[in-house]
């Protein structure tokens, strides 16, 4: 199955969904985001990583890198004449959505529960032993750019809101690890490491979203509610379920 998909607009702003992990079983089958971006202006890309491999390697039938991936990024925002970019991700597409926002200097980043830093030793003081064995497979190819911390040192997104629930000890070190940084605002919210999915039934994903792209709206085209997040994506159960 391919991993990219690709909506476009007439708009100047773009939203870049980054799917997560799936299982250890499944990579995921579906694009997320899909139900709190249908009501937008703005270009959508919508990334899936089948090797789950935090979005460093290729991306299937998109990009033979992660500088690949980066590059043709990059360009759609040029030829697009894009002046505005949103990324969302949740858990491993989190960490995807704060390390490409960073490089390209994004103007918002919405990331669900992330990870921020996936070196071994660091993983193992915060007791974060999920997904040993792929995380054994990054180590081993070798990638870089492993600590979303370091990247935002270098080149931080204008905006970074990241959601996590703080009763998740693991979910909480991932948090703290970038608090500190300019640019980025934790918010605590109860509902576990999917917390991504009570907000985007309460329409605050999708509020959040407009917000940012009404920057570059005129008002006659915001629409009479611009709280209003679709009654398909509402009511349709499978919407949440990729949210």
């Amino acid at each position: 199955m391919r991993g990219a998909k690709i909506s476009q607009s007439r708009a100047a702003s773009l939203v870049i969904c980054l799917t997560s992990y799936g299982n250890d079983q499944l990579p995921a089958t579906g694009f997320e985001w899909e139900g709190v971006t249908a009501p937008l202006q703005s270009h959508c890309i919508f990334l899936r990583d089948q090797m789950q491999h935090w979005y460093l390697g290729p991306i299937l039938d998109f990009s033979s890198s992660y500088a690949d991936t980066l590059s043709k990024l990059r360009r759609y925002i040029a030829e697009n004449d894009i002046t505005r970019v949103a990324l969302i991700g949740s858990s491993m597409g989190g960490f995807a959505a704060m390390k490409l926002g960073s490089d390209i200097s994004a103007d918002l980043v919405l990331a669900f529960a992330p990870q921020t830093c996936l070196q071994p030793a660091w993983r193992e003081r915060a007791l974060d032993r999920r997904w040993s064995w792929k995380m054994s497979e990054i180590a081993n190819i070798g990638y870089n750019g492993l600590d979303v911390r370091n990247a935002y040192l270098s080149s931080a997104p204008a905006s970074t809101i990241l959601f996590y629930d703080a009763s998740l000890y693991v979910d909480r070190q991932h948090a703290r690890h970038i608090e500190d940084l300019p640019g980025v605002e934790l918010i605590a919210v109860e509902g576990g490491h999917h917390v991504a999915t009570p907000l985007a039934k309460a329409g605050e994903i999708t509020r959040r979203l407009k917000q940012f792209e009404s920057a570059l709206l005129p008002a006659r085209e915001l629409g009479a509610d611009d709280d209003a997040v679709g009654s398909e994506a509402l009511h349709d159960e499978q919407h949440w379920r990729r949210w």
